[in-house]
């Protein structure tokens, strides 16, 4: 009878090991699943935020671009929409007309 018993006990030791190991194993897997998502999310964070800035310097560069033509430009966004013309080509029409006068003044002929 002694050694039955015994072999009970040992029974139990090791189910309630086997039942240790698999939570162990269960609550690793929990945090390796937990750490590998936390990574991805801070990969699409980069990858989003570079994105943006990608984004934003070719906005900055394309309208750069069309306002050197001195050309009055559209600039769109969602339902708003503005015409955009750079003030610099302002003051080099207003250069340019105030020297037309000067030339047109110079060739009237005086009295």
């Amino acid at each position: 009878m002694h050694g039955k018993f015994h072999d009970k006990s040992n029974k139990g030791i090791y189910i309630a090991l086997a039942i240790l190991v698999i939570l162990v194993l269960a609550f690793g897997g929990y945090i390796l699943v937990d750490k590998l998502n936390e990574s991805r999310e801070q990969k699409d964070n980069v990858l989003r935020e570079e994105g943006f800035n990608i984004g934003y310097e070719k906005a900055t560069v394309d309208v750069l671009s069309a306002a050197s033509t001195c050309q009055p430009f559209p600039v769109r966004y969602q339902n708003a929409s503005l015409t955009l013309f750079a003030l610099e080509c302002n003051n080099l029409v207003e250069v340019a007309n105030a020297a037309l006068e000067q030339k047109a003044a110079a060739q009237e002929p005086t009295e």
